[in-house]
């Protein structure tokens, strides 16, 4: 079963998604950008999700990050500049769970296109948990 989303963002366009790629100076996977056009960041109805390695595992993972979101702390933007420099530059915050931490998209070189959590406590600590976003929403489960 794969996770559904509701409380999507605005509809996107093509050049939405080119403008953060700009941003970003990095072209999002394909799949990742299918999902922001498919649903502009949101919340999961299934939530939990195992993350090898991390001491209290699971967790949530509570909301998707998009574009323009209404909540400033749910925009892929704000989040990338907010922590920008506490977390590896290679890695754009998609999402996190209820205490803050994140889960963090891969952007270049040969872990390109996986996700990763992000203890943002201990920016050290991060810790694999999918191949992409397909596979990450596959994982998540009630």
């Amino acid at each position: 079963m794969t996770a559904q989303i509701s409380d999507e963002g605005p509809k996107l366009s093509d050049s939405d998604v080119a403008a953060l790629e700009d941003a970003l100076g990095a072209r999002l996977p394909s799949d990742f950008r299918e999902f922001l056009l498919a649903h502009n960041g949101g919340l999961p109805d299934l939530s939990t999700i195992d993350v090898d390695g991390l001491s209290g595992s699971p967790t949530d993972l509570q909301v998707f990050f998009g574009i323009g979101r209404p909540t400033k702390s749910s925009d892929l933007r704000w989040n990338w500049v907010t922590f920008r420099g506490r977390v590896d530059h290679e890695l754009l915050p998609i999402g996190c769970d209820s205490g803050g931490n994140l889960f963090a998209l891969a952007l270049r070189g040969d872990r390109r296109g996986r996700i990763f959590y992000v203890d943002v406590e201990r920016v050290a600590d991060v810790y694999p948990v999918a191949a992409n976003i397909r596979d990450l929403l596959g994982r998540l489960r009630d």
